[in-house]
């Protein structure tokens, strides 16, 4: 038998509607997911070996170009991937592959396995 509680519940309407306005700030809008999801196919179908790794970043700046001239996009690349940004957002792309393939990986073809992990790591942080 439980015990009755002694004082009421506490009321937290406010707390619920700043976490999901919190939530909704943060979250990208329907257009931004819809740049997002073309930016991660563009990356599907492209291999994560060196020379496709070096390449890579050009492929997507071109792709985004492609799509809307005007947009000023800068680029910065680094041993993890690169980061494309615009006026409104700055998209990080790391290099990663599935867990099974991370032991296949021809060292003198493709990224570090060490770099492969952390990038497969901050990704499944992500999915959490």
């Amino acid at each position: 038998m439980a015990f009755p509680r002694i004082k009421p519940e506490p009321d937290e309407t406010f707390f619920s509607k700043a976490l999901l306005k919190r939530n909704q700030d943060l979250a990208p809008n329907s257009a931004e997911q819809v740049s997002i999801l073309s930016v991660v196919a563009i990356i599907n179908n492209i291999l994560s070996s060196l020379k496709a790794v070096a390449a890579l970043p050009n492929k997507v700046e071109e792709s985004l170009r492609a799509q809307d001239p005007s947009e000023v996009l800068t680029m910065l690349t680094n041993e993890t991937g690169f980061e494309i940004s615009s006026s409104v957002a700055t998209v990080k792309i790391l290099i990663t592959t599935v867990p099974p393939n991370l032991w296949k990986l021809d060292p003198e073809l493709y990224l570090d396995i060490e770099v492969l992990q952390s990038a497969l790591a901050a990704f499944a942080c992500l999915l959490v």
